[in-house]
This record gives structure tokens, C-alpha cells and sequence, in this order.
């Protein structure tokens, strides 16, 4: 926590020399504990009471595990690059939390057994479970996000897969993870996507609803947001003028629309027929997975429930969904 005292010292606009005489002791004692000396406990408290702070928060331990997500008591776990933790998003969860301890609870899963996914399918959900009935002792945990968050999730090593359909004028997805060595490239499914509605005059007058901001749409890092746009450019909307309330997923999305929230919706053709509304298609996509090249055997096993046949016919039930080339290799950038 070294570090932590010479950022906070400079942050307050702190000398050496000046800092040192406020707590009390020499310029060359306060540098020595800048470089890593334990100080007595009083000194450390003089020394917290000068930076406007705690002792526990400058000499706790570094926290053994990285989150994503906002923290909370109670959280899903997996071991990506190092232990992560993910709020839970039930009450079901693998580890209780208090500051710095993790505690595991008695359903808590191997860590080590636990393959991460990030992105926006809706069908990720049932491809974890289907991982997870072909593969006892192994689970997968689905983390629900736009494209782009996803890859920053995986060039950051806290999630193992990040599931994206982004569109580039060179092609989808590709041209995006040109900056990840050592990655690689996998066709998930193909899904149709566009505007939602509870009957066809909200389809045929959704630039008044995008005017009058009662358009659901992704938020921005999302490639339903970004279709969004191009197609209010085509209309001669104003992209910056929309006002509506950024929707979470594309079955939030699906959701606010068949219970009268928005008027209409960006979301696939699969969330529409969920939740019995209209549908007209603006796109076809590509849902790819970005994965390490390195072997690992939790990534592999997910690969594997990807091409199973029950996988595949499951997912070309869903309404809009297209699984040829499902598991097919797409690209591969060097390390």
C-alpha cells in the first residue's frame, strides 16, 4: 500500500517534506514508508488522520480477486486469470463477502469449473444449461452485456468468451478484435433482428415513436443501439435527439414493449415471437465468440456443447435462428 500513500499524499498537493511535518516525523521516515516500511501503529494513524483517510484503507490487504459488476455480499464465482466475482444476480450464489474475505456457501461450485461467458444472446442461458447437462461438474456462467462490453471484459482476463455481433464496414465482428493477440474467432448462430411492436401501425410509424422517445433501444457499445442509429440516419432522424430509456437486453427490450412501456422495440425475432408481438426484420447478424487460442479445457467443453446435435436443434428452433456453421473457426490474430 505504498503507493496508495504517495498517490493520496500527492492528491491533497503534499510535499515530502511538507506531509512529514504535518504527521510528525522525519522527511527520510516518511519516504522509507513510501517505499514499503510498516510504520508503529501510531504513526500510521497520525499518518491516515493527515491524508484524510483510514489506516484499513491504507494498509489492508489487497483484495485477492477482481469483480465485475458492482460488489455486493453475494456473488458467482470462476477462475478466469485470477479469481473473479460477479454480483449474483439471484439469490442463488457461490461465495458470501465481507470486504476483503470471501467466504465460500455450501452449493458453491469448483471455481475452476466454471466457464464465463459475456454478451447479449438471449439463448446464452440455454447453452449454459446444455453445457451443463452434457458436461456434469462443469457449469457456465453467463454474464449479460452489450458487444463492446464484452470484449473489454475479455481483453481485461475476467471473462473467458466474449459473445459479440458487431457490424464493420469490412464485415461483422472480425475487424473489432484485431487488437487481441493471441485470440481467436468462432461462429455461434445467425440471428434476424429488428423493430418489435404490439401490432404493424406502431412498425409503420416508429420514427414518431424514436421523435417522441417511446423507441426502446440498446445503449450505446451495443450493436442493437447501433442498428438503431443506422436506420434513424436512413429516416433523417436525429440520433442525438432520441430520449428514451436505454434498455438492458434484447428481452428487457421485448418486455417493455408487450407490457406497454415503449411503443417499440430493436431486438431479434426469437424475443418478439417470446413475447407474441410483431416483427419486421432490418438485418441479419452473426453472433460470434471470441476465445483465447491457448487450450482450455472449460472453453473446449463449451465449444463441444456448441456443435452437439441437441444444441443445434434447440437453438434452429428459435424463431429467426440459423446454426449453419455453428463451432465453424472464423479467425485468428497471433500473439
Amino acid at each position: 500500500m505504498a503507493l496508495e500513500i504517495r498517490r493520496r499524499r500527492l492528491g491533497l498537493g503534499l510535499s515530502l517534506s511538507e506531509a512529514a511535518r504535518q504527521i510528525g516525523i522525519s522527511r527520510q521516515a516518511l519516504l522509507a514508508i513510501e517505499q514499503g516500511r510498516v510504520p508503529r501503529a501510531d504513526t500510521a494513524l497520525k499518518i491516515a488522520r493527515t491524508l484524510h483517510t483510514t489506516v484499513e484503507a491504507l494498509w489492508a490487504p489487497e483484495r485477492p480477486y477482481r469483480w465485475v459488476g458492482q460488489p455486493s455480499i453475494r456473488a458467482r464465482w470462476a477462475l478466469v486469470r485470477q479469481l473473479t466475482l460477479f454480483r449474483a444476480q439471484s439469490l442463488a450464489a457461490d461465495v458470501s463477502v465481507q470486504g476483503t474475505v470471501v467466504t465460500p456457501l455450501p452449493e458453491a461450485r469448483p471455481p475452476e469449473r466454471v466457464v464465463v461467458i459475456a454478451g447479449c444472446d438471449p439463448a446464452l442461458p440455454m447453452m449454459a444449461d446444455w453445457m451443463q447437462r452434457l458436461h456434469p461438474g462443469w457449469w457456465c456462467e453467463v454474464w449479460p452485456c452489450p458487444s463492446m462490453e464484452a470484449l473489454e471484459l475479455y481483453r481485461d482476463g475476467l471473462v473467458h468468451v466474449a459473445g459479440i455481433h458487431l457490424y464493420h464496414g469490412m464485415g461483422y465482428n472480425e475487424p473489432w478484435t484485431r487488437d487481441l493477440p493471441g485470440s481467436a474467432g468462432v461462429h455461434s448462430v445467425t440471428w434476424e433482428a429488428g423493430l418489435v411492436a404490439r401490432d404493424s401501425h406502431d412498425l409503420a410509424v416508429w420514427p414518431r415513436h424514436w421523435r417522441e422517445g417511446r423507441m426502446a433501444v440498446r445503449q450505446p457499445g451495443s450493436e442493437a443501439r447501433a442498428l438503431a442509429d443506422r436506420m434513424a440516419a436512413r429516416q433523417g432522424l436525429d440520433q442525438a435527439a432520441w430520449s428514451g430509456r436505454p434498455a438492458g437486453s434484447h428481452l428487457e427490450a421485448g418486455l417493455w414493449v408487450s407490457e406497454g412501456t415503449a411503443r417499440v422495440a430493436v431486438s431479434t425475432r426469437a424475443v418478439a415471437a417470446l413475447f407474441g408481438l410483431e416483427f419486421e426484420r432490418w438485418a441479419e447478424e452473426p453472433f460470434d465468440w471470441v476465445i483465447d487460442r491457448s487450450p482450455q479445457e472449460g472453453v473446449e467443453r463449451l465449444l463441444q456443447t456448441l456443435t452437439h446435435p441437441l444444441v443445434r436443434a434447440s437453438l434452429a428452433e428459435l424463431p429467426g435462428y440459423r446454426v449453419e456453421g455453428s463451432g465453424q473457426p472464423l479467425w485468428s490474430h497471433g500473439s
